[in-house]
């Protein structure tokens, strides 16, 4: 999927977008987002926050982390790769935060 395909529906899922790593051209390798837990706004003054970290793929497939995973805009997203169970390449960890396949909030395919 192509930046453009992607940001329109994470637009529209209200999410924080963090990083974009391009895989050729202007296809997306890894698109990184947050949610923010409105619980932790002690840390934003440092520019923190607590909340979900969010990976899609650049097929809009989605992971993520737990609700407590620490984050900030500007951050280093240091994304740890593994293989499935069907031998394909996949986010395993970002930051040392494990991440957990989401499939119900995946991004729908754009077709022509």
């Amino acid at each position: 999927m192509t930046i453009k395909e992607m940001e329109a529906q994470i637009d529209r899922l209200g999410l924080e977008k963090l990083e974009v790593r391009l895989f050729k051209g202007r296809d997306v390798d890894i698109f990184i987002c947050a949610i923010k837990n409105d619980e932790g706004t002690e840390l934003e003054e440092d520019g923190l926050h607590r909340g979900n970290i969010i990976v899609f793929d650049g097929n809009g497939r989605c992971w993520e982390t737990g609700p407590y995973a620490l984050w900030g805009k500007g951050d280093d997203y240091d994304v740890t790769w593994g293989i499935n169970e069907y031998g394909q390449n996949v986010p395993v960890g970002i930051n040392k935060y494990a991440l957990e396949r989401m499939p119900q909030r995946d991004l729908d395919p754009i077709r022509d």
